[in-house]
């Protein structure tokens, strides 16, 4: 970095009051001396002078009015998710509410409703009978 690289860094940091006096003294002298320096700490000056004045005429009550106008136009535009509408297909929708409807028959059926299995499995019990004659009696019943 060379030297007048250096000193328009310290010029900036002067401008913004963050200077030691002794780089002050310094930056000063190097800046009576240094044209393109000097260029640089006027161009400084103007361009704080125009913001000030900028600021200074700067009418706040319309600004703060074009402000508050802006967020309440942006809020209005801003949807909730709750007012936001779903766009689908008629037939989709349709599909949708039949596979509903049948879930909630077949969930809400008594167990009476329930059907019973095709074909029921049967086991073979048998049922001895021991008595004056000595009867055996076979019985399938389901499982």
């Amino acid at each position: 970095m060379n030297e007048c690289e250096q000193i328009q860094r310290w010029i900036s940091h002067m401008q913004d009051g963050e200077l030691e006096p002794e780089r002050r003294e310094q930056v000063l002298a190097h800046v009576a001396r240094c044209g393109e320096c000097r260029g640089f700490l006027e161009s400084l000056d103007t361009a704080r002078q125009q913001l000030d004045t900028a600021i200074q005429n700067l009418d706040t009550a319309t600004l703060d009015e074009r402000f508050f106008e802006a967020l309440t136009r942006e809020r209005r535009q801003k949807r909730r998710w709750w007012r936001m509408s779903v766009r689908v297909p008629l037939p989709v929708a349709a599909a949708a509410v039949a596979a509903l409807v049948i879930a909630l028959v077949l969930l809400l059926r008594t167990p009476a409703q329930q059907r019973r299995p095709s074909s029921p499995s049967y086991q073979t019990a048998k049922t001895v009978v021991i008595g004056p004659e000595d009867v055996i009696e076979t019985v399938e019943a389901p499982l």
